[in-house]
């Protein structure tokens, strides 16, 4: 899962509200609701978000690759909270079952 931000542009006119993403300039909403706008808005980036992490699953990248990103942006307390035997341990943290010693 990658982790990005848009920024969302909301424009009040005579014609309603005018929604818009500068970095997704696909998408662009005009509505006299705002609650209307921002639904159209919100199904739209979950397509697109969609679309991005399976175009990102075909990459080739490599799981520790993944790991680094996903852990890029956790804190150290954070970090120092993940476990030291995961490798071995795997079925564990993944399914539950007890630990092997």
């Amino acid at each position: 899962m990658s982790s990005e931000k848009v920024n969302i542009v909301i424009e009040k006119n005579e014609s309603g509200y005018l929604i818009s993403c500068p970095e997704l300039e696909e998408y662009q909403f005009q509505d006299n609701s705002l609650d209307s706008a921002f639904a159209r808005l919100q199904e739209a980036i979950t397509i697109y978000m969609k679309k991005a992490d399976a175009s990102n699953n075909n990459t080739g990248e490599s799981i520790l690759k993944m790991v680094e990103s996903f852990t890029n942006y956790m804190s150290d307390e954070e970090l120092s909270q993940l476990p030291t035997d995961a490798a071995e341990q795997h079925d564990h943290y993944l399914y539950g079952t007890p630990k092997k010693f």
